[in-house]
């Protein structure tokens, strides 16, 4: 599933089996189990509440899947994990 944000205020959310986030004013808020690096934090802790991602910002798309997720920033870059 993906979530996009143009900002401005606007707000997406993102949900897979076994991870879920929430983009608010293009910054990701996430929250799972974190096996294999699935929360992108740069490691595998879990977050069982929502957690802001310092890693991604400015962000226009953000899609979640089993085992990999993608997201879109407002500039262009791309980053997958």
């Amino acid at each position: 599933a993906a979530a996009g944000t143009a900002g401005g205020g606007e707000a997406g959310i993102a949900c897979e089996r076994f991870l879920s986030a929430v983009v608010v004013d293009g910054g990701a808020w996430v929250w799972a189990k974190g096996d294999g690096g699935r929360l992108g934090l740069g490691d595998e802790s879990s977050a069982f509440v929502p957690r802001h991602n310092p890693n991604l910002s400015e962000l226009r798309v953000l899609a979640l899947g089993g085992t990999h997720s993608a997201a879109l920033t407002a500039s262009g870059e791309v980053f997958t994990w």
